[in-house]
């Protein structure tokens, strides 16, 4: 399978349980390591400053196409002892992807992965033609100071009818819908264009909607927490690299959920070959 991933690169403290870690962060790292890892053929399309090549050590996401920009996003995630909830602090330059920055996409699938609200111009989805997956959050991401605040919720609307798998959390598809129930949720979003939805609730597991029927996947417990930054980013890379076989939904599901629970088990992006996650899998079966 192959995939382009769209988005900024970011530099990331993550502070889990009072310990700090520094690296590369972004929906486009974790997502695009996570398909590298699982072996999808990836390309990226990243925003990011002028950096060292060090900075880039390690990272591996097969073809990395860089788009300049002024600076490179730098976030604080802080986790307490419930990592399904963190507080995010941020520094913000300009990192904002035009068509004329990726030109014609020929990939089987394109994942968007902004980090905040103005990290794509309109044209740039309106020119892309393959299955897209949306990580939704970036979009309604502003900056009141140094504090990430949730506003203008409506601008996600605006990109459903070209998308065709939407990923959002469980908080963040209350704030987007304004409904409690994730029955009522979905209805909304399938009203506004949304084909396939997912809504991912941590430690509790997911919920697939696809039109018609739901699909309940669980959370499969780790074996040990180091870090829980970028499981959803991983989530919907493993589920995107899954289409990619004569699978259901369910099947689709539980192997996205195995590679977020791999993810969680280790610092920094998923590592984990398919095999290695369908070994887990098999083994996580009654």
């Amino acid at each position: 399978m192959r995939v382009a991933v769209l988005g900024p690169l970011c530099k990331d403290e993550n502070i889990v349980r009072g310990r700090s870690r520094f690296g590369i962060g972004g929906v486009t790292y974790y997502a695009g390591q996570a398909l590298s890892s699982l072996g999808a053929d990836v390309e990226l399309f990243a925003t990011f400053g002028d950096e060292p090549a060090a900075w880039l050590a390690g990272f591996d996401p097969g073809v990395l196409h860089h788009i300049p920009a002024p600076g490179t996003i730098t976030f604080i995630n802080e986790y307490k002892e419930n990592t399904d909830q963190r507080v995010q602090r941020a520094i913000i330059p300009p990192n904002t992807i035009g068509a004329d920055d990726i030109g014609a996409l020929d990939f089987d699938a394109v994942i968007l992965g902004p980090l905040f609200h103005d990290n794509f111009e309109p044209e740039v989805l309106r020119g892309i033609r393959q299955p897209v997956a949306l990580a939704a959050q970036g979009l309604m991401r502003y900056l009141d100071g140094a504090t990430i605040v949730w506003r203008h919720p409506e601008k996600i609307f605006e990109f459903l009818p070209r998308v065709t798998y939407l990923f959002v959390n469980e908080e963040e598809s209350r704030f987007i819908t304004g409904k409690e129930s994730t029955r009522d949720q979905h209805a909304l979003l399938k009203d506004h264009g949304a084909t396939t939805v997912v809504i991912t609730q941590g430690s509790k597991g997911s919920v697939i909607y696809d039109g018609i029927d739901e699909h309940v996947i669980p959370a499969f417990p780790p074996t040990c927490l180091a870090d829980p930054t970028g499981c959803g980013d991983t989530y919907m890379a493993a589920f995107i690299f899954a289409t990619g076989f004569p699978w259901n939904l369910d099947q689709i599901g539980r192997f996205a959920a195995m590679a977020a629970t791999m993810k969680l088990e280790c610092p920094g992006p998923l590592r984990a070959t398919s095999s290695q996650v369908l070994q887990r899998l098999q083994a996580a079966r009654p």
